[in-house]
């Protein structure tokens, strides 16, 4: 991976979060759900994402929007999403959410690991 590569990742994906910030609760969950139609989810799972997601945009609306307080929220979201998945599930996300991908509300394996080395967050990705 290139060093603009790795920029123009960063980028887009703060941009996105800050989108994200500006979203009300309903549309954020919404587009959130859409975002993940291909998965087929039980109750208990949707409800738990639901609970993550709305965490997720709470601690947004908290902050001031700076990457360095960003890419802590976004990543842990995503990796507690992730935790939430049957091994199966995790491997169909990771395919549809493939490295090459920018998406709008989740993060491939290659933003992720973008965002945990330029942000020094130590956490494992899931």
């Amino acid at each position: 991976m290139t060093l603009t590569s790795c920029r123009v990742t960063k980028t887009i994906t703060m941009v996105n979060a800050k989108s994200n910030a500006a979203e009300t609760e309903v549309e954020f969950i919404k587009h959130k759900i859409n975002s993940i139609s291909f998965l087929p989810l039980s109750e208990e799972q949707e409800e738990l994402a639901i609970a993550i997601w709305k965490k997720e945009k709470e601690n947004l609306g908290k902050i001031k929007l700076k990457n360095s307080e960003i890419a802590p929220v976004i990543f842990q979201s995503e990796n507690e999403f992730r935790s939430i998945l049957t091994a199966e599930q995790l491997r169909e996300y990771k395919r549809e959410y493939n490295d090459s991908m920018i998406t709008k509300y989740f993060l491939s394996n290659r933003a992720m690991q973008e965002i945990k080395r330029i942000y020094n967050i130590e956490a494992e990705i899931k």
